[in-house]
């Protein structure tokens, strides 16, 4: 069967057996974008596909179906001087989605402060990390913790 896998608005189909794992998929996809399975998160028609051991059939995934590729990176929160907390992040991932994350995670309360990158640069709440530049292994700021 043939699935269409896009990434960043860009489309790539992929000939594949209905009956592949998802990270037979993900390999597959490993070889057209130089990714790793494991930095990898699939979507179809808005549910994750996070399982590996399940089978496209499992998820009653059609022929002609098309697949959303999100790339997983890993940032740091500099919390002070001496302390950061890493989270794992995806392309989808909004300045928003970080602070909530950083707080299911964490504990700590940071949607009244501002987040940084690079230091002393606030990043806007709505906007996509990606669209700051950041990276894996990006480090960004936490102006103050309230």
């Amino acid at each position: 069967m043939v699935i269409t896998i896009f990434h960043f608005g860009v489309s790539y189909p992929l000939e594949i057996p209905r009956a592949a794992r998802i990270v037979e998929v993900k390999m597959e996809i490993e070889k057209i974008f130089d990714m790793l399975p494991a930095k990898m998160d699939l979507a179809y028609n808005a549910v994750w596909l996070r399982r590996d051991e399940l089978t496209l059939l499992d998820y009653q995934i059609p022929s002609g179906a098309k697949l959303i590729l999100y790339k997983n990176f890993l940032v740091w929160i500099r919390i002070d001087p001496c302390r950061r907390y890493s989270l794992m992040v995806n392309d989808e991932t909004t300045v928003g989605d970080l602070k909530e994350m950083f707080h299911a995670n964490s504990g700590l309360h940071i949607m009244r402060s501002n987040l940084q990158y690079p230091k002393d640069h606030d990043l806007n709440d709505g906007c996509f990390l990606w669209s700051y530049g950041i990276i894996d292994e990006s480090e960004i700021y936490i102006d103050h913790l309230w």
